[in-house]
């Protein structure tokens, strides 16, 4: 009966948390709306989570709510779904992401991975070494954000084994730096670019060039703070430490077609960033950030359960 007073308390001070001071970047201009699409009883969306683009106009999202991925076409019309809760054939549970990868779509659960044609068939179900917290596909290669491994990021073959680790040091091998970030997967954000990777270390708050970190392109944390906050809470003459992440300055995260980074200040609103300029800020669009093929950038809401899908600003 611990967790429910634990979580009570973490969402209770993570509520009172005061606001930061609003930077004094320059404004963004709110991004036209194009298409909203809701939740309807869990008749189409559910928990929308994560999302991948085809190469055929369609997008796939991901719902945690249902375990069911849905399809939707150039124009954001539904065009199917496929998936369902269970450990069958054709099923998962506690999926943390998707790719699609050639004709592939991926989805990753812990230490598994069910994959599908584009079209929605079963074709396999795959046991895997490792926990793949966050996935993207680059030239058709899967790379991912991952535990159980020496590096914080690996190439995956087809069937889910390691090609190679990148990146830096997996703090997940650590138990003391698992308890420190316990939501790593949330914290680091792959983002390809013109055939590589960047990276945005989202609890930092800094932008990279690359995975291994060469090369810092942004520095957001400087201004918005950094870091987790630490709550111990005593509870039947038991301490027992919780992590929040009440002062983790991003959330979300895409690159569009121009190289700017498009993100989400927790206690502020949208940011639009690009190497030596100064970030412009907008109003709140909290989510999970995607950019299209079409040029739209789509925010996934999980706690509203919607996806909407914006034009690009310039």
């Amino acid at each position: 009966m611990r967790r429910p007073t634990l979580l009570l308390l973490t969402l209770v001070l993570a509520a009172a948390a005061p606001a930061a001071d609003r930077p004094s970047w320059p404004g963004l201009e709110p991004p036209a709306l194009l298409h909203a699409i809701d939740e309807h009883d869990g008749s189409l969306i559910f928990k929308p989570w994560d999302l991948a683009f085809g190469p055929d106009d369609r997008t796939y999202v991901l719902c945690t709510g249902d375990s069911r991925v849905v399809v939707f076409d150039g124009d954001w019309r539904a065009a199917g779904a496929f998936g369902g809760a269970g450990g069958g054939p054709g099923e998962f549970e506690m999926a943390s992401c998707l790719v699609v990868a050639g004709e592939e779509v991926r989805i990753f659960q812990p230490y598994r991975q069910t994959v599908f044609d584009r079209d929605g068939a079963w074709l396999r179900t795959d046991r895997m070494d490792v926990w793949v917290l966050d996935a993207v596909a680059v030239a058709g290669e899967v790379r991912a954000v991952i535990s159980d491994a020496d590096r914080l990021g690996a190439a995956l073959d087809a069937h889910g084994a390691l090609r190679g680790v990148f990146g830096p040091t997996n703090p997940h091998t650590d138990p003391a730096a698992r308890m420190e970030r316990s939501q790593w997967g949330i914290a680091w954000h792959l983002l390809p670019w013109d055939g590589g990777l960047q990276l945005l270390d989202s609890m930092e708050g800094v932008w990279y060039r690359d995975p291994e970190a060469a090369t810092v392109l942004a520095d957001l944390g400087a201004v918005l703070g950094r870091g987790w906050s630490r709550i111990e809470v005593d509870e039947d003459d038991e301490t027992t430490t919780v992590n929040t992440t009440i002062w983790t300055p991003l959330s979300g995260a895409a690159l569009d077609p121009h190289g700017r980074l498009w993100t989400c200040a927790r206690e502020h609103g949208m940011l639009c960033v690009e190497a030596d300029v100064p970030p412009r800020l907008g109003a709140l669009r909290a989510g999970r950030y995607a950019v299209s093929p079409r040029g739209e950038l789509v925010i996934l809401g999980y706690q509203a359960g919607e996806v909407k899908v914006y034009a690009l600003p310039e």
